[in-house]
């Protein structure tokens, strides 16, 4: 679980506002409070959340920043990452020094900082997003130096080079768009300290006739070498365990690959089937179905995925709009994101037990989709997921351990009867039901409850939630004074204190953890003790 924390200093004068009634006017900046998932805490100029014991610097707070020096420390927490956009658009920043403990750079995260002009970054960044310093004059700088950029391990610009081209020994990630549309570039021989291959790192880079991916490289991002329209030869090594979709699209070596058979698979990953048609059998060789495999296959009229597949990737099936028939298998641990999105011939699904999170957009506009079979396993339902299933028929059960309905899950789903959601649901997104026509059905006093009258849903209820384990918060089976003192220090951010089961805090039923559960806690027991 995601730990969440809230700044000592804030809470020590929130839990002086818990003799406030709950509908009090309550400054925000006095009281922070924690979702399901995330916290972001307040310091001096910076914001950051902490996450699995470490710290990611997400923004800034104050308009005026010139030397910035990243703490290697917050709260005892390692500082690791630098999170995307965090300090995009920045005009005043000049100098920025980051800490060997930081391992990561997020996407744009310094770009258009205008007046950045000194960066110090260390070798323990590995990972450094798209245009992290874009529209930089350090950046500027650098490419007039040496047209291989270079920031802490990664190699983040060559689109300058020219001709046949040899990568430094040491570096372990040739970043994101590294190379393109670097037209020409007729050679790259990247050295064995090189893990990871960015997203769009060669792509357009139409010069390139051959490449040997070495024996180090475990990753190869998405339309990576795509658009190479000259790439026949490329060795791949069987260290590689991600290619991301699309990776050697529009290359003469994929084109030759589908000739020889339809199902291009490489190490285990199906990272093409586009050429297929009509019932697809995929072998049990495959361990994963890569992103967009499928993608725009207008062809196939059934597919079958054995038990070696752990995993389909975002978009694998987009738009197979005659895809009628899909067997998962019961190994599926996760689809991704838009997996089946304008699948609209498909008629009905199973869910492997074992999927914890149906992705976003999974199943927009299945709109033959009458039959769904949701899995005991779900944990979250993304956004989208089954927006414009207008022919989903019945009553669909949510399972006990499902707490996350995002925004326009089930829009749209104009035919279906009834809904139940579990009292473990704690946040329900925007518009969720909207057009649906369905009934909720739930415990009295869930949040599915409030959220119906909310949103002036139809709401029946299936029994009265249950007090078990509310209020529990060390797990010792019992509801007392001890509770209290335990969350408090917790809210305190007492050092090394854990709660046994979050959820059993949270009596406001809101998904968050602040002073007002603290406040309903006491009240809870004052009140057995009369």
């Amino acid at each position: 679980m995601k730990h969440k924390r809230i700044l000592s200093a804030l809470l020590a004068a929130a839990i002086c506002l818990t003799s406030l009634p709950l509908n009090a006017s309550v400054d925000p900046s006095a009281v922070l409070t924690a979702g399901a998932e995330e916290l972001i805490y307040a310091d001096e100029g910076l914001t950051y959340e902490a996450v699995d014991g470490e710290i990611s610097i997400t923004g800034y707070t104050k308009d005026m920043f010139t030397y910035v020096v990243i703490p290697a420390q917050i709260g005892g927490m390692p500082v690791t990452g630098i999170a995307d956009e965090a300090f995009c658009d920045c005009k005043t920043i000049c100098s920025i020094t980051i800490p060997d403990s930081v391992t990561s750079i997020g996407a744009n995260a310094f770009q258009s900082c205008t007046s950045l002009n000194t960066v110090t970054i260390p070798e323990s960044v590995t990972s450094i997003g798209w245009g992290a310093f874009y529209n930089t004059p350090w950046l500027q700088a650098r490419q007039e130096e040496d047209p291989l950029v270079i920031a802490g391990s990664v190699l983040i610009d060559g689109k300058g080079c020219a001709g046949d081209v040899v990568i430094p020994d040491g570096i372990k990630a040739i970043g994101p768009s590294a190379f393109s549309d670097c037209k020409d570039l007729t050679g790259i021989t990247i050295p064995d300290s090189v893990t990871d291959i960015g997203r769009m790192a060669f792509q357009g880079c139409s010069g390139l006739t051959s490449i040997v991916i070495p024996d180090s490289v475990t990753s190869i991002g998405g339309s990576a070498f795509s658009s190479c329209t000259e790439l026949k030869s490329i060795t791949i090594p069987e260290s590689v365990t991600h290619i991301g979709g699309s990776a050697f699209y529009s290359t003469p070596w994929l084109r030759s690959r589908q000739y020889e058979d339809p199902l291009v698979i490489i190490n285990g990953i199906l990272i093409d089937g586009k050429k297929c048609y009509d019932d697809v059998y995929i072998p049990d060789t495959v361990t994963s179905i890569a992103d967009s495999a499928f993608y725009d296959c207008s062809n196939i009229t059934s597919i079958t995925i054995p038990d070696s597949v752990t995993s389909i990737g975002d978009q694998a099936f987009f738009r197979c709009y005659y895809l009628m028939r899909v067997t998962l298998p019961e190994s599926m641990a996760s689809i991704g994101e838009g997996a089946f999105d304008g699948c609209s011939e498909l008629e009905q699904i199973t869910i492997p037990n074992g999927v914890a999170r149906i992705g976003n957009y999974a199943f927009r506009d299945c709109r033959r989709l009458y039959s769904i079979t949701i899995p005991e396993s779900l944990t979250s339902i993304g956004e989208y997921a089954f927006y414009n299933c207008y022919t989903l028929l019945g009553d669909i059960v949510l399972p006990d351990g499902v707490t996350t309905i995002d925004d326009y899950a089930f829009y749209s789903c104009s035919s279906l009867s009834s809904i139940t959601v579990p009292e473990s649901v704690t946040s329900i997104g925007t518009r969720a039901f909207d057009r649906c026509g369905a009934t909720i059905k739930g415990f009295t006093g869930s949040y599915a409850m409030a959220y119906a009258a909310e949103n002036k849903i139809p709401f029946e209820s299936v029994g009265e939630i249950s007090a078990q384990g509310k209020g529990d918060v060390n797990a010792d089976g019992a509801f007392n004074t001890a509770d209290v003192v335990l969350l408090q220090k917790w809210l305190l951010a007492v050092p090394d204190t854990e709660l046994a089961d979050w959820q059993a805090a949270d009596l406001y039923q809101d998904g968050r953890l602040n002073v007002f559960d603290l406040c309903l806690m006491k009240r809870e027991l004052l009140s057995r003790s009369k």
